[in-house]
């Protein structure tokens, strides 16, 4: 084989591992963020839960799974109801 068809698969089977990965963390910060629960208690640890969630949120935007903004305001209301 020559050294460029090497380089080529080399470089197919780093981009498939990098694929893999990003999708294993897209699957953990999803499972994070609709797993969430917000704590009973007061203001602070309400805002702190909630603090966490958009935390998840923007993983996953920069992960490049983007939600609707309207669905990210759902889910951190749905949570505080």
């Amino acid at each position: 084989m020559s050294l460029k068809i090497l380089f080529l698969l080399s470089l197919l089977r780093m981009t498939m591992m990098i694929e893999r990965i990003v999708r294993q963390a897209k699957c953990e910060a999803s499972r994070e963020l609709f797993c969430c629960k917000l704590t009973k208690g007061n203001f602070f640890v309400r805002a702190h839960d909630g603090s966490k969630m958009l935390g998840y949120i923007e993983k996953l935007r920069q992960l490049g799974f983007v939600m609707d903004h309207q669905l990210c305001v759902d889910l951190v209301l749905q949570y505080n109801s």
